[in-house]
């Protein structure tokens, strides 16, 4: 095995320039980024920018160079590099419109050098980057050529949808930046992007002319066991800065950790003490969760502080995370909002009911203020279809502020998030139109609107959601849906008379659709319509 190594850290400028022969071999996966890694891109993009920050780590690339075919082969990292070459288009691509609507000779002469340093190839092939066989003709077509994205996404799958959707989302989220600004800094903020990126971006570049050693490295750097995450360095940071309190501090930690484990089966302990520093701290990510509590906490008493909020929070937090199983709270109607929130899969709202668990407000202001947060959640993202993450420094604002007294009543709290929930307006256009794709969250939103006259009788971890039309065109709207009982459910697995179970349910609004079934979109978006009042009665 050839051992000639070469590593080099380099800008992402530098990578393109020095190695504009880069292709994705046939055998590697497709592209596979979804939106929550480039919205974590564009995030990271925006601090580095707001933070005015020297550096910024993107990762490794890892390839393999073909000395006869003068190719550099990349064997780990083809997601970052396909994922930069899409924000490069973005970026030259506004530009370029800049330069035509305006007659702007700089952003023309902008647009022109991005093409030039990112995509124009002096080697064998038409661009400095060639993907797979697979995706390559949509990608050079779509991406790698000026100005020739086709918004049109019918048809579309696998790695050329996931290419659309990463190249939309970016354009969606730079366009809502230049609205912030006038028009005549719009060329200079996006060339401050490509700056930004291009310069203070770095990857560690492995490069080895031996294929066989390149795939011993790339299987060493993602081997399948498990890699220190911010709670194994958080850990050691606190051991090492507790001293003589070593003992006391680690037996603590220990009983911390597995309370908030024990009923998940997977450690959980980086995503509490993200949402316990949230609460407290300030906003952080879960990537920048270790940095900054490393630089926050530096004596024996910061220690002894930070482990006994851990300590004191590990019970809420694992009620929180965990409602179906643990019977923390006393309250009944507080741990189904809790069980309708899990359903939901929000997590964004941990912090504030930590905070109100640690500041000493009582179950009934918990519940009032969780059920405020379950409207919001139904209304802004269940119905509503905005990106959860977007509200994370909100709740974080919240819960620091409830900590800090300055939001010190249950009306104080639910005047904050009401802020920020969609009114009456926006839920009744989202409510007519909502297709709901999981069960869990159907379950809810059916027995809380269709079913307000059988609430008594639903047990949501026992119904059973069925579509009563699967041939219509958007089956997952609420008006083809009803909620039946296990028992009824299993009796049309035996049975094709669905019309008659329906009749025969036990819950009154399935008996009312035996007669109802829907047609078309038209006739389940009727009966949609009709359960809009109940909805908004009750997620006030």
């Amino acid at each position: 095995m050839d051992t000639n190594l070469s590593i080099q850290q380099k800008s992402i400028a530098s990578l393109f320039k020095n190695y504009n022969d880069m292709h994705i071999p046939l055998y590697q996966r497709g592209y596979a980024w979804e939106k929550e890694q480039v919205e974590e891109l564009w995030e990271d993009l925006l601090e580095v920018i707001a933070d005015n920050q020297s550096s910024h780590f993107f990762g490794q690339v890892v390839m393999n160079q073909n000395s006869e075919e003068q190719r550099h082969y990349i064997i780990d990292g083809q997601q970052r590099v396909t994922t930069t070459v899409i924000l490069m288009a973005v970026i030259r691509n506004k530009l370029s419109s800049i330069a035509k609507n305006l007659d702007d000779d700089l952003a023309k002469m902008r647009a022109k050098d991005a093409h030039k340093n990112f995509f124009e190839s002096n080697g064998l092939s038409d661009f400095i980057f060639t993907q797979s066989e697979e995706l390559s003709e949509y990608f050079n077509r779509n991406i790698q050529a000026k100005n020739s994205f086709n918004k049109d996404k019918k048809s579309l799958k696998g790695s050329e949808k996931n290419v659309f959707d990463a190249y939309n989302l970016l354009d969606r989220n730079i366009s809502m930046k230049l609205k912030e600004i006038s028009k005549d800094k719009h060329r200079d903020y996006l060339y401050q992007l490509l700056e930004t990126f291009t310069e203070k971006f770095s990857v560690i570049v492995l490069v080895t002319p031996d294929e066989a050693a390149a795939f011993v490295i790339f299987e060493t750097l993602n081997a399948r066991g498990r890699d220190l995450d911010a709670g194994d360095l958080l850990k050691n940071h606190i051991l090492r800065t507790s001293k003589s309190d070593k003992y006391e501090v680690k037996n603590s930690w220990n009983r911390m950790v597995k309370t908030i484990n024990a009923g998940s089966g997977k450690s959980l302990t980086t995503k509490y003490i993200r949402a316990y520093w949230n609460s407290k701290w300030g906003f952080v990510t879960e990537k920048k969760l270790y940095k900054k509590i490393y630089s926050e906490i530096k004596t024996t008493v910061q220690v002894n502080s930070l482990v006994k909020d851990l300590v004191e929070l590990s019970e809420p937090f694992e009620a929180i995370i965990n409602p179906k199983k643990t019977e923390f709270f006393e309250s009944d109607v507080l741990r189904e909002t809790l069980i309708a929130l899990d359903d939901l899969n929000s997590k964004t709202y941990y912090p504030v009911i930590l905070a109100m668990y640690k500041q000493q407000f009582s179950e009934n202001d918990i519940l009032k203020v969780a059920h405020k947060i379950y409207s919001f959640v139904v209304r802004n993202f269940t119905i509503g279809n905005i990106v959860a993450n977007k509200y994370e420094k909100l709740f974080s604002k919240i819960a620091m502020e409830i900590n800090t007294s300055d939001l010190s009543n249950v009306d104080a709290i639910n005047r904050e998030i009401i802020k920020e929930t969609r009114d009456d307006r926006l839920f009744k256009n989202d409510f007519y139109n909502a297709e709901i794709k999981t069960d869990k969250a159907s379950k809810h939103i059916l027995a809380e609107t269709f079913y307000n006259e059988d609430r008594d009788k639903i047990v949501i971890n026992t119904v059973k959601v069925f579509k009563l039309n699967k041939n219509i065109k958007n089956a997952d709207l609420l008006g083809n849906k009803v909620l039946l009982s296990k028992s009824e459910a299993d009796l049309l697995k035996k049975s094709s008379d669905i019309k008659s179970i329906l009749k025969n349910s036990k819950f009154e609004h399935t008996r009312k659709m035996a007669d109802r079934i829907p047609k078309s979109n038209t006739d389940a978006l009727k009966i949609q319509k009709q359960a809009f009042e109940y909805a908004v009665d009750f997620w006030k």
